[in-house]
């Protein structure tokens, strides 16, 4: 039998040499290739971080910094000025102005697409008065800043769908202006909100009041399902759609929304405010093609750059053929003609395929075969494709 006291002996030698392996830190690695280790960095080594990329400055005056979480490149150019017609939103009417991109994105007119834009107010305002006093609007929210907004925050470029509600509110000033950023969603009809059709935009005015500025972002969250089958509402629209059901379910979904902090939503929304932030605003635009006219009117035609671009081609419902597919992005009316006021023909889920056959105008409506032998019109800024939409004939 061993002593006690040789034991009280072990004891303490045990204590001691745990402490010693407590204060004695161990070398650590980092795996930088496959199957090579290398020791850590020192805690005092600070990884260098590449330059965030910006805007070309070019002939177009506007700039911003993108952090490389938004974008890892970006694109600044002069879009030609779209006509008025008597489509819904005009026509997708707009003056000449400057869009920046981002990546390699192919802009089709959505909402939910990344893009920045910069338009001349007078030629805004030379579209149509109701133009004007969304401008207006935006000019004395932004000189009273309330805590909260009763009713629609100002938009454009005009959608041809209504703002469901709004979220996220916050007055943001730029390096040549200031605006209002926040989170919202547009609809025809009664839908839940989804990370699908949510959406981040800021809309803003330079100093002077001569320059507009709208930016888009697409935005997702958990306080939001991702898809609409992902949606309980989704299990019963009939009874979802009842008035008083869905005035509740908006202003959940808003208030769900406005309790989460900035880093809760992706992208974090303080670093789309700083690229916003960012922002300086004179632009470069060609004075003759600056405000849009009615179709068919002598300043409706293009610049003369325009013309190495290939032709419109204008067709008849009759004569449209498949151009590709495109992804029903949420539950959409199809409807008979270019417009909201037209008959519902039906109506689509979420990533239904469809036949691209043409488009209007302004291609903000896009005439789909959805399935044998029937046809319709479905807002643009409600399909996904790798087609630009642009790009599809005209259909009469």
């Amino acid at each position: 039998m061993i002593p006690k006291h040789v034991f009280a002996a072990f004891a303490a030698v045990a204590v001691l040499l745990a402490a010693c392996d407590t204060a004695t830190p161990q070398p650590t690695t980092t795996v930088v290739a496959e199957g090579t280790a290398t020791p850590a960095p020192a805690p005092t080594e600070i990884p260098t971080v590449p330059a965030p990329p910006t805007a070309v400055p070019n002939e177009t005056g506007v700039t911003l910094t993108v952090p490389p979480t938004i974008a890892q490149s970006t694109a600044a150019k002069v879009e030609a000025a779209v006509p008025r017609t008597d489509a819904p939103a005009f026509g997708g009417a707009a003056p000449a102005h400057v869009v920046v991109s981002f990546d390699s994105d192919a802009l089709t007119g959505s909402p939910r697409e990344r893009q920045v834009r910069v338009y001349p107010v007078d030629g805004l305002r030379a579209i149509d008065p109701l133009v004007g006093q969304e401008i207006d609007k935006l000019k004395e929210l932004l000189a009273k800043k309330p805590e909260t907004i009763e009713g629609d925050v100002p938009l454009l470029p005009v959608q041809g769908a209504a703002q469901v509600f709004h979220s996220q509110v916050k007055f943001v000033d730029f390096a040549s202006g200031s605006g209002v950023r926040y989170i919202t969603a547009y609809a025809q009809d009664v839908t839940p909100i989804t990370n699908e059709n949510a959406f981040y935009t800021f809309q803003g005015l330079t100093s002077d009041g001569k320059y507009y500025i709208a930016a888009f972002y697409p935005i997702s969250s958990t306080a939001l399902p991702n898809t609409f089958n992902d949606s309980p509402a989704a299990q019963d629209l009939q009874e979802f759609s009842k008035p008083e059901k869905y005035k509740k379910y908006l202003a959940e979904a808003s208030a769900g929304l406005n309790s989460l902090p900035a880093d809760q939503f992706a992208p974090d929304l303080s670093q789309l405010d700083a690229m916003v932030q960012s922002l300086s605003a004179t632009p470069t635009l060609p004075a003759e093609a600056a405000a849009p006219a009615a179709e068919g009117t002598p300043a409706a035609t293009a610049p003369a750059k325009a013309s190495t671009k290939d032709p419109v081609v204008t067709i008849s419902a009759d004569e449209a053929k498949p151009a590709g597919t495109a992804t029903v992005r949420s539950l959409v009316n199809v409807r008979s003609g270019a417009s909201t006021r037209t008959r519902s023909l039906t109506q689509l889920r979420r990533n239904t395929q469809v036949q691209l056959l043409g488009r209007d105008a302004g291609s903000r409506w896009i005439y789909v075969q959805y399935s044998e032998g029937k046809k319709g019109w479905v807002a643009a800024s409600f399909l996904r494709s790798e087609v630009a939409l642009r790009s599809l004939p005209i259909v009469k």
